[in-house]
């Protein structure tokens, strides 16, 4: 079987974060594939995944450490945005989680969360796809 689906999302303007993990859960489910593989996938280049905690310390951290190695007020060579697609480097454009009884197999601690590297908030298209029995 296979089963594709969208989640539209509007970012927060700045660098931030938004968790997806719900959702995704909900479109797995919803599916009925008991076992296989679910892909997430960004169409984006100035926005990624990263599978951690979500922790609001944690996340301040990450923050921090993302705008020291990549500040965005330096001169950058493709000026309008630059900063945004080298911050993306610390993200996945995809994940692919495995799926068994019908549920992602997550760790215990792991969230699928979209962050958001530019200045502005964005209209994010994110792809779920589904294979399996």
């Amino acid at each position: 079987s296979f089963r594709q689906e969208r989640i539209n999302l509007t970012t927060k303007p700045g660098l931030s974060n938004t968790d997806i993990t719900r959702e995704v859960m909900n479109i797995v489910r919803e599916s009925k594939i008991e076992n296989d593989l679910c892909n997430v996938f960004c169409r984006h280049t100035s926005a990624g995944f990263i599978l951690n905690e979500r922790n609001l310390m944690l996340m301040k951290d990450f923050e921090l450490y993302i705008k020291n190695e990549i500040p965005d007020d330096k001169l950058y060579q493709h000026a309008s945005n630059g900063y945004a697609h080298l911050r993306s480097l610390f993200s996945r454009p995809e994940i692919t989680i495995p799926i068994a009884n019908g549920e992602l197999m997550l760790g215990q601690w792991q969230n699928i969360m979209l962050w958001e590297f530019d200045k502005e908030g964005r209209e994010r298209e994110i792809l779920v796809t589904i294979v399996g029995e």
